[in-house]
């Protein structure tokens, strides 16, 4: 299984996440709602963020997304260095730059 790069390492305060559940809800004529857990555990989500890495560093990525969307792979968090199976959460990836050799870009990731 391949593994996400560890270079460059994503900006530590922007770097989120967070834990998601599938709720399911069920309406009734009276205008109540009865809503529960749909499965047993939450998912999640790792939203990482990449200021200013060279152009070289976000080839590195994008050659990663290229080879792995759509499929899954392992992720170590920077900070916890714990181990994760995810996927990307877009099916693209995008920069903005911000000077002629530094690019910025975004990538959200969802456990599998």
């Amino acid at each position: 299984m391949a593994v996400f790069p560890i270079t460059p390492k994503p900006r530590i305060n922007g770097t989120g996440g967070g834990t998601e559940y599938l709720i399911i809800k069920s309406k009734f004529e009276g205008n109540y709602t009865q809503t529960r857990r749909a499965a047993t555990r939450g998912v999640e989500t790792f939203d990482l963020n990449y200021d200013a890495i060279t152009n070289a560093e976000y080839d590195i990525l994008k050659a990663f997304f290229d080879a792995n969307v759509g499929g899954s792979f392992t992720f170590v968090h920077p900070n916890t260095s714990m181990s994760y199976i995810v996927r990307f959460g877009t099916e693209k990836i995008t920069y903005k730059t911000i000077s002629n050799q530094r690019v910025s870009t975004n990538i959200m990731l969802e456990e599998v």
